[in-house]
């Protein structure tokens, strides 16, 4: 796995299986109640990071690559 490559990078998106909801959106929204009427349909913006789990992660991404070195 390259060095620069790290899972907690991807942490923040909630992925589903490729068929899942397909054709969901067959557009972009036009407006803000369209999406959120999408998003309500179905989950699928990625959640807000807190600043407290960004700590987190980037502590742990520190370590890890410390590890690699």
């Amino acid at each position: 796995m390259p060095k620069d490559f790290d899972l907690l990078d991807m942490d923040y998106v909630n992925t589903a299986s490729t068929t899942d909801c397909t054709g969901l959106i067959p557009a972009a929204p036009v407006s803000k109640a369209e999406m959120e009427a999408y998003e309500e349909l179905y989950p699928y913006l990625p959640s807000a990071v807190t600043e407290e789990k960004m700590k987190k992660q980037v502590k742990r991404k520190t370590e890890n690559e410390e590890k690699i070195e």
